[in-house]
């Protein structure tokens, strides 16, 4: 079988943040080898809205793209101009395609760490692990979202020392200090 090689540059000339009904990507470059039914991503780098980028390689075969990227300088902000502005690094794993989807992000900046790992089916949206913090401020949670029937949920977690102003602008919340445990379906 033949293949193609080549050079994959996208840009982007007006990226933004979603709530301003934008996309936060800037640019996509890659070198691809698309060889019979497997397409290879080397040197693969997403600039996003704010100046982050999202480096590394990925494939896609059989109806399934795979990324695993190391991550600088994401702002969330730049994504959601209501949130904080951050300056993320870390790891992002992500399998999409088929019948389910699948995303792990390990993200730190000076203040804020976000651990999780999720995936998406037809049937559920599964959180297997959520950890988000802020200096003393934490939530833990897990939690489970039917897509059909009933649309049943379920969740479980722990608040220590959570307060919402420490991750939205001060404007949007008033300063508080939550501890609590919850199960809620």
């Amino acid at each position: 079988e033949s293949g193609m090689r080549g050079r994959l540059s996208v840009l982007n000339r007006q990226s933004g943040a979603w709530d301003k009904g934008r996309l936060p990507v800037e640019s996509l470059q890659s070198e691809v080898d698309w060889q019979g039914e497997r397409l290879q991503l080397d040197g693969f780098l997403l600039g996003l809205a704010g100046g982050g980028r999202l480096k590394g390689q990925g494939a896609y075969t059989s109806g399934q793209l795979a990324l695993d990227l190391a991550a600088s300088g994401i702002d969330a902000c730049a994504f959601d101009s209501r949130l904080l502005s951050t300056r993320l690094a870390g790891a992002l794993r992500a399998r999409i395609g088929g019948e389910q989807q699948a995303l792990e992000v390990d993200l730190r900046d000076a203040q804020l760490a976000l651990n999780a790992q999720a995936t998406v089916s037809p049937e559920a949206v599964n959180i297997a692990r959520l950890q988000l913090a802020h200096g003393e401020a934490r939530l833990v949670a897990q939690g489970r979202l039917e897509l059909g029937g009933e649309r049943r949920f379920s969740g479980k977690g722990t608040l220590q020392r959570f307060d919402p102003s420490r991750f939205l602008p001060a404007k949007e919340t008033v300063r508080s200090v939550i501890n609590a445990n919850f199960d809620v379906t």
